[in-house]
């Protein structure tokens, strides 16, 4: 089970251990539109990643081995986008004492050329970040900070001589993260698909929910009208 120590002010970090076992007490949460949740911004956060891993891999359940891995040369493959995006969940889950480095990914090949791998190594995430909803930052030591987190980077001006930063983070900057991630590398997905012509694009797939909900109301604006 994941632990956390408090530092010299008595906030909480991650412990020794990987950090989807975690169960820290949670706070409410408040949204964007003022209204809270019981069960915080963690839980908030969990859901809609895993909304877009539940639209990737219902999206690769109809995809062809020989389509996922296709690469015209210059563009990378859906394959690879999928291994790209599922490298940067497992860097967050996987984080050692909290400290995450995205640069340390897997890139395991056959998640990158086998759509039926893919989808079960989404199922494996979608449980992992299913038991996060456990946790949020405690609002009396942190303030609504959340829980503590450190990113790990190398500069790239530092290659010759690489140099490692460390960035002050928390759990839920890092969940909206790879959520803007995933949206992104799914975006670009869609793109080589419609390009392609091979598989159809679901409405809404590798668009952000922000998006969505301005598409809603302007559609439902000009209705009115």
């Amino acid at each position: 089970m994941q632990t956390f120590r408090r530092d010299e002010k008595g906030r909480a970090h991650a412990g020794a251990e990987a950090i989807t076992e975690a169960t820290v007490q949670a706070t409410a949460g408040i949204r964007d539109d003022g209204s809270t949740t019981e069960e915080g911004p963690v839980a908030d956060l969990v859901a809609d990643n895993d909304l877009q891993l539940a639209e990737l891999s219902c999206f690769l359940s109809a995809m062809a081995p020989a389509v996922y891995a296709q690469s015209n040369g210059e563009d990378a493959a859906i394959g690879q986008h999928v291994r790209h995006i599922l490298d940067h969940y497992e860097c967050l889950l996987g984080a050692p004492d909290g400290r995450v480095d995205y640069t340390r990914r897997a890139r395991e090949e056959i998640i990158g050329s086998c759509p039926e791998a893919a989808i079960g190594r989404i199922d494996a995430i979608r449980q992992q970040i299913a038991r996060l909803r456990e946790i949020t930052g405690d609002p009396v030591e942190s303030k609504g900070e959340g829980l503590r987190m450190e990113v790990i980077f190398t500069p790239a001006r530092t290659d010759h001589q690489p140099i490692q930063r460390r960035l002050t983070s928390t759990l839920e900057r890092e969940l909206m993260f790879v959520l803007s991630h995933t949206i992104h590398h799914m975006a670009l997905i869609a793109v080589l698909v419609r390009r392609e012509g091979t598989v159809p694009i679901p409405s809404g797939f590798g668009v952000a929910p922000s998006t969505r909900r301005y598409a809603d109301q302007g559609r439902s604006q000009a209705c009115a009208q």
